[in-house]
């Protein structure tokens, strides 16, 4: 016991209190509105650290196809409620960094392009988005926490946030967690059928099924029915019926 505590490193904070969340899924014609909370771990309180490293430029990429685009997004800036650090969102298509956004397990494989909304730092300002280092600076352990809505040209099949407890590094951190990434393969569009479509269905349903009741054969057809209204057998039958 007294080795396992000399030679134990120090815990690690990552990811702890950091997320991405799905807020909601909008169409709206051939755009999509998707809506995510962003959680970012912050704060010192004694030993305890919000995250294992501060976020400083931070960037949230979607998966789709080559001609996938950022039509809109809000909001404009999202600011540190501890630090006072402002950040400014760009669309900078895929170039944010081409070597973090160029593969993600789960979704490049299944698409050709992504579409990156950067949240980028200002060079000039003196604390990071979110910071991890001092109790006074950064205040006690918390959640900096942004809902952001980005719509779409189409339906991305996913979204992973880069950068956040990265120090400024988007290959770091915890973007490679599970956490940081929103699957959205299950969203597939369906369109529901107008009131006029439904009739016309049910309205051809009735018609096959009055077309094949006129058209089944009588079990009776082609026998001649008695004085007592009873159907006869053929002479045949009857015959072989006696024998």
């Amino acid at each position: 016991m007294i080795l396992a505590a000399l030679t134990a490193g120090p815990p690690s904070w990552a990811g702890h209190l950091s997320s991405l969340e799905l807020l909601g899924v909008t169409a709206n014609g051939s755009q999509w509105q998707i809506g995510m909370r962003l959680s970012i771990g912050a704060g010192e309180t004694g030993a305890q650290k919000g995250g294992d490293a501060s976020t400083r430029s931070f960037a949230i990429a979607a998966w789709g196809s080559s001609s996938i685009d950022i039509i809109a997004f809000t909001p404009d800036v999202v600011a540190g409620a501890t630090t006072g650090a402002v950040n400014t969102g760009v669309d900078v298509g895929s170039d944010f960094n081409i070597v973090a956004l160029a593969y993600d397990p789960v979704f490049s494989p299944l698409a050709a392009s992504t579409a990156t909304l950067a949240y980028l730092e200002d060079d000039l300002a003196p604390l990071p988005l979110a910071c991890v280092f001092d109790t006074g600076t950064c205040g006690n352990v918390h959640q900096e926490v942004f809902d952001i809505y980005i719509t779409y040209s189409e339906l991305p099949i996913g979204l992973r946030a880069f950068g956040i407890e990265g120090n400024g590094d988007p290959l770091a951190g915890v973007t490679t967690y599970s956490d940081m990434a929103i699957d959205l393969r299950s969203f597939v569009p369906v369109d529901e059928p107008s009131p006029l479509a439904i009739l016309l269905l049910a309205i051809g349903v009735l018609w096959g099924a009055t077309r094949v009741a006129r058209r089944a054969p009588d079990q009776h057809q082609g026998r001649p029915a008695a004085r007592d209204g009873t159907v006869a057998e053929p002479a045949g039958l009857a015959q072989r019926a006696r024998a």
